[in-house]
């Protein structure tokens, strides 16, 4: 993780640099893993102003926190980030469990009776990735699952994609908009 620290107007003490640094460390539990995080300081008139900005995988998070006190300004600006990955942490993982994605795959059996009709057969399947997979590694899962469809949250477009076997023996896959 990369911390970028900048100071208007005042110079940053060792110590209170380390604070930060041991603080937004901390906050890595909660929003995962912090790419680059930018602390603007400045002092205008009575006031310190402190500036946070995060950028994770997934997120980007930014606080300002105003207060006589420098340390408490970063004080303010660090909880206000908390609180923002904590609804943001909420907010993924409370869809994941309300609602589990299923996948239905169609199956076709020639029936046995003389008519020669063919049955659907409805299969639920849960063979789904709630973590973002690029399409080879979907494959892999759909081949190791012995199932014929597999949905994942594709890395490169970052949408829900289903790959699956289709009729002539290939792969085809279907990415929602």
């Amino acid at each position: 993780m990369k911390i970028n620290f900048t100071a208007k107007n005042q110079k940053i003490p060792g110590a209170l640099k380390g604070y930060v640094e041991t603080k937004i460390e901390s906050l890595e539990k909660i929003s995962g893993t912090i790419i680059n995080a930018e602390v603007i300081l400045s002092e205008e008139g009575n006031s310190n102003k402190a500036e946070i900005m995060l950028k994770t995988k997934n997120s980007s998070f930014h606080a300002i926190g105003e207060e006589k006190i420098l340390k408490q300004a970063i004080k303010s600006a660090l909880d206000k980030i908390k609180s923002q990955a904590k609804k943001e942490k909420e907010k993924n993982s409370g869809q994941n469990s309300r609602k589990k994605i299923k996948l239905i795959s169609l199956e076709q059996e020639t029936s046995k009776d003389v008519s020669n009709e063919e049955e659907q057969n409805i299969i639920i399947s849960e063979n789904v990735s709630s973590k973002p997979i690029s399409v080879d590694e979907a494959l892999i899962f759909l081949e190791e699952s012995g199932d014929n469809a597999f949905g994942f949250i594709n890395i490169d477009t970052e949408k829900f994609t289903v790959i699956y076997k289709n009729t002539n023996k290939g792969i085809s896959i279907i990415e929602a908009e």
